[in-house]
């Protein structure tokens, strides 16, 4: 069958896909291609894309595929690319693509032990390929932070934020003299070290300070004397006379 085939746009239909907004292109029952909306892309990129060719059949290499503003447009160069496409095309192609479709109904009705042969009915919702249509609007790209999400977050801050006003730790001589109440606990052990968890672990697991509000209660206890310098390697520090003298402060809405 070396029969030539139209390359009429008019002989063109197209059904909607299931998947996604846009259409299967047909010429009689073959699907030629696809032109629908394109997902995820930035608003100021094309909306549409579109594909003509199809396999098996067609020569190989001869599929052609793009991207447009909008249907219309897609549409436009679709039916471009499908003149060139039909001007090599034969009913042998076609008719390769249909055995092809035939068998893949024949080999999933055995499977599911029936009997089924393409109908015609498939494509009963068919219409013309330049039926206008009504446009989807793009959908603007949510912003990173959207809404509900800065809700949210505002929140959690004003949240974080009251817990805070209720501690106070913000005050390094508070933390300091906090922090010496866990070191005058501790019985001391080799020369007198106290390690830094037994600070630094119920201050913010027990008292819920930061590491920072440590650090710089640390830093105020060094200053004042009342503990001395960390050790080099960051391990350990020791209680001094001065220090044993400070009463601790007691926070009982933080015990």
């Amino acid at each position: 069958m070396t029969e030539k085939i139209s390359p009429e746009s008019s002989a063109l239909t197209r059904r909607p896909m299931e998947e996604r907004i846009g259409w299967h292109v047909y010429y009689t029952d073959v699907c030629i291609g696809w032109i629908a909306a394109r997902a995820g892309v930035p608003h100021e990129s094309d909306q549409w894309a579109w594909s003509c060719g199809f396999y098996p059949g067609a020569p190989q290499h001869s599929e052609r595929d793009g991207s447009a503003v909008d249907f219309e447009e897609a549409r436009v160069r679709f039916e471009s690319a499908w003149r060139d496409l039909a001007a090599v095309l034969t009913e042998a192609n076609l008719k390769e693509w249909r055995d092809q479709r035939d068998w893949t109904e024949r080999k999933y009705a055995m499977g599911a032990g029936r009997k089924v042969a393409f109908s015609n009915s498939v494509l009963a919702d068919a219409v013309p390929l330049r039926c206008r249509i009504r446009q989807p609007r793009p959908r603007r790209q949510p912003h990173p932070r959207s809404s509900h999400h800065g809700r949210a977050e505002a929140r959690w801050n004003r949240t974080m934020k009251k817990m805070k006003a209720d501690l106070p730790w913000s005050d390094p001589e508070k933390a300091a003299r906090r922090l010496l109440k866990y070191a005058q606990e501790f019985k001391p052990i080799q020369e007198g070290r106290i390690y830094v968890e037994v600070l630094n672990r119920p201050f913010i697991d027990q008292d819920k300070g930061t590491p920072a509000q440590y650090t710089a209660g640390m830093k105020y206890a060094k200053d004042h004397g009342w503990l001395e310098p960390m050790h080099e390697g960051g391990t350990f520090t020791r209680i001094t006379e001065a220090g044993r003298q400070i009463e601790p402060f007691e926070n009982e809405s933080a015990a």
